[in-house]
């Protein structure tokens, strides 16, 4: 399976292009985020941002985002051309927002790809995720996960945890997902799939 059979990176994301290639396991995807704002030192333009919106950290973004009366956003992170952000946003670090996003009231973002025209309605959690073009994420949503990685350490023969993975989901272009769904870890939904409202969506980590 390779990234261009779930999504296309978009326009607005080309100064990426590098880092998130069509011929990729769509899983690097997300573990290229991180490595992408590192490497990206984007100046950010000029806008007005409200007092009691607050920034922390290195953000980059486009001087035409709606920045709401409140919220916060702690860098790093990249906002592209026309995103809207609702009041109460919390956007907790290493997220990348392609153009024409839009992010409801009390949503959270961590560690996460939103590509162009995603829309995340109020109260979501998106987390160690991509979201394809042009998803649908439903009110109060979470595709959020974390699996924690086993090793049994040679000084000792003990069976223990070494390292914390996050393992979030992989949306396909045009994936709407409903209110209050719940999708689990390591699921990957194909373009155009829809999760009906309060469903709890599973599916196996493809290999």
């Amino acid at each position: 399976m390779n990234a261009e059979d779930y999504f296309q990176l978009p326009p607005s994301l080309i100064a990426f292009a590098e880092l998130f290639r069509s011929d990729s396991y769509p899983w690097d995807w997300i573990r290229q985020v991180q490595p992408a704002l590192a490497l990206e030192r984007f100046i950010p333009k000029r806008t007005t941002i409200p007092d009691s919106f607050q920034i922390h950290g290195f953000a980059y973004f486009h001087p035409s985002v709606s920045f709401p009366a409140f919220g916060c956003l702690n860098g790093p992170a990249w906002l592209g051309e026309g995103v809207v952000l609702e009041p109460g946003v919390l956007i907790k670090g290493n997220v990348i927002i392609g153009a024409g996003c839009t992010v409801g009231a009390g949503a959270i973002l961590e560690n996460c790809l939103l590509l162009e025209n995603v829309r995340v309605s109020p109260r979501a959690l998106i987390a160690d995720s991509v979201l394809g073009n042009g998803t649908f994420i439903g009110v109060g949503a979470s595709v959020i996960a974390q699996r924690m990685a086993a090793t049994r350490f040679p000084e000792t023969g003990v069976l223990g945890v070494s390292s914390l993975e996050a393992l979030g989901s992989v949306l396909g272009d045009n994936v709407e997902i409903g209110h209050h769904a719940l999708i689990t870890p390591g699921s990957v939904l194909k373009p155009h799939t829809r999760v009906q409202d309060g469903a709890v969506f599973s599916a196996p980590l493809p290999h």
